[in-house]
């Protein structure tokens, strides 16, 4: 089993107290740079640092040694970039120009964050949805992928 923990004193939001994968992985991919900082370690082997970042002139490398990454952190990592964050949830999304494509997971009430957009069309149903102030709320199905068109 592969599992990346947090290191020691390391408070980076959305990083998960566990991650990675049920299954064994070789070579374990670990950083030795006493310039980065430590975000995470393997659960099996705490001296060795799988997760670290460092600062390098204008942009911050992440280094990770486990075959994976929640969507809390990955958001992080993005806001951190000052990326444009369509979601705060664990549904997959999909922004590709004035189309935005999701597919939830769990039933209930979605957001999205569409800046610019007046209303949105999801093409599926063909139902025309408002978005107030940039943000598309809708009560969604669960297993349902929703495509929405916010053009002319």
């Amino acid at each position: 089993m592969v599992q990346c923990r947090p290191a020691v004193g390391s408070t980076w939001p959305g990083l998960p107290s566990t991650s990675g994968v049920a299954r064994s992985m070789a070579p374990w991919f670990f950083v030795e740079d006493p310039a980065a900082t430590a975000l995470g370690v393997y659960a099996d082997a705490p001296d060795k640092v799988c997760l670290a970042s460092k600062r390098q002139g204008d942009c911050t490398t992440l280094f990770c040694g486990t075959p994976s990454l929640t969507a809390a952190f990955v958001r992080t990592l993005a806001r951190e970039a000052g990326c444009h964050i369509y979601g705060e949830g664990e549904d997959a999304v999909y922004p590709a120009g004035t189309f935005t494509g999701i597919h939830c997971r769990e039933a209930g009430e979605k957001t999205l964050h569409l800046p610019g957009a007046g209303s949105a069309f999801e093409l599926f149903s063909g139902r025309r949805l408002p978005v107030k102030n940039g943000v598309l709320t809708w009560q969604a199905r669960a297993k349902t992928t929703y495509l929405f068109y916010t053009g002319a």
